[in-house]
């Protein structure tokens, strides 16, 4: 980093980034507890009542909508982590190029 607000800006994304990659890992170890324990009440629930096999299904579903949704979101957060350093990238070369005259 050469003291450019923009070089700052680039390694405070960067540690945005890991933050977020490290809020992804401890989402899904929580999703996957949570879901441990959803698909055991469901299993206490479908041994102690009957008809109720479709709670199955309604929480499978359930589970893997919402963990579409936390890779999903993932996906996005990266990809508009990329443009803006992209930007950063070319803020940097900018004003390395002002220096230079």
């Amino acid at each position: 980093m050469d003291g450019h607000p923009a070089g700052q800006s680039t390694a405070e994304l960067e540690a945005l980034r890991g933050e977020t990659d490290r809020f992804l890992t401890k989402r899904l170890v929580l999703w996957a507890i949570r879901w441990i324990i959803g698909f055991a009440i469901i299993a206490a629930v479908d041994y102690f009542f009957d008809g109720v096999g479709w709670l199955w299904w309604a929480g499978g579903a359930l589970a893997a909508t919402t963990l579409i949704l936390m890779l999903v979101m993932h996906w996005i957060m990266a990809r508009k982590y990329a443009e803006v350093q992209g930007k950063l990238d070319e803020l940097n070369d900018a004003i390395r190029a002002s220096g230079e005259d």
